[in-house]
This record gives C-alpha cells, sequence and structure tokens, in this order.
C-alpha cells in the first residue's frame, strides 16, 4: 500500500504534467486555509501574483481549482488532501519564508465570506488557522481554552479535537531541510518498508519547483549503489525517483539499475561525474549571483561551460545543457557591462538551440527564451533595427508555441513596439501599443503592471509623436493608477512623475517642469541614494529648468556642483557627464541662451 506521502509524490507529480509551476507556487497560498472559494482564490493571485518573476493571468485560478489538487466540498468551497496540504506548505515556508507565511495569514484573517458565517466550525476553522501562522502560542491557548468550555461553545468536542490534530500535523517553518535530513537518515534503515517511505517522502519534496533536489539525490545515489537487491521495492522507486530529478541522476539511474556499482561502465561513471561537477557550477553560480559576488559567479559557469563542452563531443544530449549555461554566461556578462562578449555568448546559445530543436520540440521554449534575450541585448547595444527584426521573427513562434495570450508572447509585442519607436518610427509604435493595450486588459487586467506599462508607452509615443500636451495628460492620468497598484515609491512610479515633469518642459510650461523635478528629486535619493543614475539625470534636469527660467548664475552653480559626481560615479567619458561639461561652457560664455544639451 502506497504511503500517504507517496500518494501526495504521485498527485503532484500529476500535477506538474498539467499546470504550470507558478501556478503550483498559487497552490503553495491556497494550501494555508482550510478551504478556499474563487473570491479567496482571486485575493491570493492579485497579493502576490502580479509582479515578476511570479506574474500569473486570472486563468490560473481556475486551472489550480479544476486540478487534481483541490476537490470541491459544496457551496463553492475547496479543499486540499491533507498529505498534499502538508507539502504545499512545505514548499511556502522554503520558497517564500516566514515573511510570505504571515502575509498570507493575515489576508486569510481578514477574508470573511457568507458561506463561512453559516458555518461556524468553518469559519473558526479558518480564524484558529491564521492565527496559528501568525502566533502559534496564542493559538494553542486558543484552543485548549475553547477545549474546557466546550459545553458553551458554537462548536463541538470532535471540532475541537480535529484542530488540535490538525496543528500538530502543520509544518513548521524550518521543516522542508529538516524533513530532507530526517528522510535521508531513514534510507540508511534495515527496514524496507521504511526505507520506501523515505524514498516516497524524498519524491514529494522534489516535486515542488525550486527545491535543491541534490541532497536528495546524493542520498538515492548512495541507497542505491550499496543494495545487493535491484529487484527490492525501495530501490525500484529508487532509481524511478532519481529518473524525474533531471540530468546526470536520470543517467545514472538508467546504467545502475540493472547491474551493481561494479559492474557499471568506467566512462558512464566519469561522465557522470563531470556532469554532477557541472551542476554544482550552476548552483554555485546562482548563489554568488544572489550574493551580488558577480565575477565570482561568472567564473562558476565559465568552469561549467568548459566541463559542457568536452561531454558535447560525445554526447548530443548534452547540448541543451550546453546552451542553456552559454545564456547564463551571458547574462552574467551583462551584469557586468561586458556587453559584448555577452552577445558572442548568447549568440552561440541561440544557435544551439536551434538544431536541438530540429528534433526536439522540448526545448523550443527555451529557444524562445534565448531569442528573447539577444534581441534584448541588441535593443541595449543600440542596433534597434535588429533587434525590431528579431522580436518579430520570434513572435509566431511564440504564438505558436505558448499561445498569443501568454505573458511572454504579450511581452514580446510590447518590445516590438517599444524598439519600433525608438528607430524612429513613433506614429506606428504608437498604433501596436494601442493593441496591444487592449489584448493586455483583456488577458491580464487593467491594474496588471505590464498593462499599466504599456499605458505609459503609450504616453510616451504620444509626445515622441509630437503631442507633448497630450502625452502629459494620458502620464498625469496614469499616475494615481500606479501609486494606487504598485505604491508611491514603486520604480515605475517615480518614473512616471520624471516623466511628467519632461513632457510638461516639453509642453512650455518651464517653471511647472522644474517644480515637479525639485520635488521629485528628493523622494528618488531616498528610495535609490543620491547617487543613482537617475538621481544624477534630476539634477542635472533641474539645473536645465532653471536656466530655462531665466536663473542662470544659479543654473551654473547646480551644474558645477554635479559634475564631480557624474564624473565619480558615471565616469568622464559618459555621454551625461559631456553634457554636463558643456553646458557649464555655455553658461560660462557670453550667450547664455544657446541650447543646452537635455
Amino acid at each position: 500500500m502506497t504511503p500517504p506521502c507517496g500518494m501526495a509524490a504521485q498527485r503532484l507529480a500529476e500535477v506538474r504534467r498539467r499546470i504550470p509551476d507558478n501556478v503550483l507556487r498559487l497552490a503553495y497560498h491556497a494550501a494555508l486555509p482550510v478551504v478556499v472559494d474563487v473570491g479567496l482564490l482571486n485575493l491570493l493571485r492579485v497579493n502576490f501574483f502580479l509582479d515578476p518573476p511570479d506574474v500569473l493571468p486570472f486563468e490560473a485560478e481556475a486551472a489550480l481549482l479544476l486540478s487534481p489538487l483541490c476537490r470541491e466540498i459544496g457551496q463553492g468551497l475547496y479543499e486540499m488532501p491533507p498529505e498534499i496540504r502538508n507539502v504545499l506548505l512545505i514548499g511556502l515556508q522554503t520558497s517564500y519564508g516566514d515573511k510570505r507565511i504571515r502575509q498570507v495569514a493575515l489576508l486569510l484573517e481578514q477574508y470573511s465570506t457568507p458561506a463561512w458565517s453559516t458555518q461556524p466550525e468553518l469559519e473558526k476553522a479558518q480564524q484558529l488557522t491564521a492565527l496559528s501562522f501568525v502566533d502559534s502560542a496564542r493559538a494553542t491557548r486558543w484552543l485548549e481554552s475553547a477545549s474546557a468550555d466546550v459545553e458553551t461553545a458554537t462548536v463541538g468536542r470532535e471540532w475541537h479535537v480535529a484542530m488540535r490534530n490538525r496543528l500538530r500535523a502543520q509544518p513548521q517553518a524550518d521543516e522542508a531541510p529538516r524533513e530532507v535530513v530526517k528522510a535521508k537518515s531513514k534510507l540508511k534503515s534495515k527496514s524496507q518498508e521504511v526505507r520506501l517511505t523515505a524514498v516516497w517522502a524524498l519524491a514529494a519534496l522534489a516535486q515542488l519547483p525550486g527545491t535543491d533536489i541534490t541532497p536528495a539525490g546524493d542520498a538515492l545515489l548512495d541507497m542505491v549503489r550499496h543494495r545487493a537487491d535491484a529487484s527490492a521495492p525501495d530501490v525500484k522507486a529508487a532509481v524511478t525517483l532519481l529518473r524525474t530529478l533531471g540530468r546526470p541522476y536520470a543517467d545514472l539511474a538508467d546504467a545502475m539499475a540493472p547491474r551493481s556499482r561494479d559492474q557499471m561502465p568506467r566512462n558512464t561513471m566519469r561522465e557522470a561525474a563531470r556532469q554532477m561537477a557541472a551542476v554544482r557550477l550552476e548552483q554555485k553560480m546562482a548563489a554568488d549571483q544572489s550574493a551580488g559576488n558577480l565575477v565570482s559567479a561568472l567564473a562558476a559557469i565559465e568552469e561549467a561551460i568548459a566541463i559542457y563542452r568536452k561531454l558535447a563531443r560525445s554526447r548530443p544530449d548534452i547540448l541543451p545543457d550546453l546552451a542553456r549555461s552559454l545564456n547564463d554566461k551571458s547574462n552574467r556578462l551583462v551584469d557586468l557591462g561586458r556587453r559584448n562578449e555577452a552577445l558572442a555568448a548568447i549568440e552561440e546559445a541561440v544557435a544551439i538551440y536551434r538544431k536541438v530543436a530540429r528534433s526536439r520540440p522540448d526545448v523550443r521554449p527555451n529557444l524562445a527564451s534565448s531569442r528573447n534575450d539577444l534581441a534584448r541585448l541588441l535593443s541595449s547595444l543600440d542596433r534597434t533595427n535588429e533587434a525590431v527584426r528579431l522580436y518579430q521573427d520570434l513572435l509566431p513562434d511564440q504564438e505558436r508555441v505558448l499561445g498569443p495570450d501568454d505573458p511572454d508572447t504579450l511581452a514580446t509585442r510590447q518590445n516590438i513596439a517599444l524598439w519600433t519607436g525608438k528607430s524612429g518610427q513613433w506614429a506606428k509604435a504608437l498604433r501596436l501599443f494601442r493593441a496591444l493595450l487592449a489584448d493586455q486588459e483583456r488577458v491580464l487586467g487593467p491594474d496588471h503592471p505590464d498593462t499599466l506599462a504599456t499605458r505609459g508607452n503609450i504616453a510616451l509615443s504620444t509626445g515622441e509623436s509630437g503631442r507633448p500636451t497630450e502625452a502629459l495628460g494620458l502620464l498625469v492620468e496614469l499616475l494615481p493608477d500606479r501609486e494606487r497598484v504598485l505604491g508611491k515609491d514603486h520604480p515605475d512610479t517615480l518614473v512616471t512623475r520624471r516623466n511628467i515633469a519632461f513632457w510638461a518642459g516639453e509642453s512650455g510650461q518651464p517653471a511647472e517642469a522644474l517644480r515637479l523635478y525639485q520635488k521629485l528629486l528628493p523622494d528618488h535619493e531616498r528610495v535609490f541614494g543620491p547617487d543613482h543614475l537617475n538621481a544624477l539625470a534630476i539634477r542635472g534636469n533641474i539645473a536645465f529648468w532653471t536656466s530655462k527660467c531665466g536663473q542662470h548664475g544659479e543654473a551654473l552653480r547646480l551644474y558645477r556642483e554635479l559634475l564631480p559626481d557624474e564624473v565619480r560615479v558615471l565616469g568622464p567619458d559618459h555621454h551625461n557627464t559631456m553634457a554636463t561639461r558643456q553646458n557649464i561652457a555655455i553658461l560660462e560664455g557670453d550667450d547664455p541662451e544657446t541650447n543646452f544639451l537635455h
């Protein structure tokens, strides 16, 4: 008989074949309440899945409720089986931490629906569950107090027993790593049943997106190597699980399944060891990147690439791993400002993916992602026309593979419109942005950050098309929506304020532009610091509009204060630094009314 953790592993594996991983991350959050309804699930998505990297359209809610994770219990309510719920809560704790758990619990505490108020047991269960994640000690005291006074309570003794058991079984904040350690230790048990249960527990944990499978994979490999009976249920289950963990575990599982370790071909063991070393280096790159150690991250991925290149000479199946690592190298080089070197790496990655995709349709999404990265890099190198062509070539493939309403497809349309405008075709860009906005509002909703970004780009295209006053009006309408959805200190909100100031000046209102820039500067410096590129640019704008208001002496003083900061932060050859030097020379000359560099 399959243990509960085994059923959870099987159910999660089935779900991951049917729905994307980011929908499963929504399930992490939906696992915290006792039950959910469509209203609560919508609140969870809107509160936690509108910003990258976890962006979900509203269709994700239906996908989750109709998946094997949920079962309807009447009155529009859905619940998850306990063994599934506990694994998902481990995923929530591991992926998002205590702060997110408290946020979900507080949201649950504030949420109410008529279906709950007519069922006192359910309403109190939801309240107690929320409290247990916010203050577990207080929840326990409340339950003990209520149990002592059960005769006058609105719920029965059975409810108290059930809730006590439920809270006792609830995972703790640090349980994910502890569960792995516990399961690994059980793999060494003399009891086959205990070992099998441990394998299933690791299988369930391995199904959680973002889980570090290395400790589990290494432990399973060690178990299989040292078990003499390859046909035993625990060994067969371990081999099956290893095959689901990806490379190099799947390769090792295939090699080890029919034979003992001593009978394994030496070249297979050597290749698997090299592949494992490359995987470890990729993990090191990710850790170094997160810690801000950019040079070390680049060194790690370059070492992984060298290993994959050697393996790929005799193993064409390694080519996707090589392409992925080259894509990562390109991103790390961009982080370091080495864009021309990054271009060579991403172009090689795209070429490899193209070659492999002819016979392997499963890598086409990776090819689309790398082509998108290539187009974005070309854009940053001012190779605008090439970028537009690449985005245009990419779009039909994304529409075919991902669908026309996929967020990545819509993002490509955004990029086509933006770089069409930056190539000088702003009227055409405006038409593209307006068509995109209608689809974004339908698919993502009017408050989605991408939808709001398109409204900002419509304003930009309008202004660049020669209608600055109309652009100003569109941005003034956009600002309160961005403040409401994103917050007043969000970078996109501050960009909107900066654009309002810019187009106020372009509309012939120099005094208003100066006032808006002066008001924006302290907020920008507070959020990003005084040395941020945009903070320095705002100081340049203040000096520019000060001069345009006729205060040439004050403008000269502002430019002279700005120049050493630009030299220190941006360098003497940055175009902003050189513009400031030229503006100082103009103000020091005989004709301060000469056109400034703006």
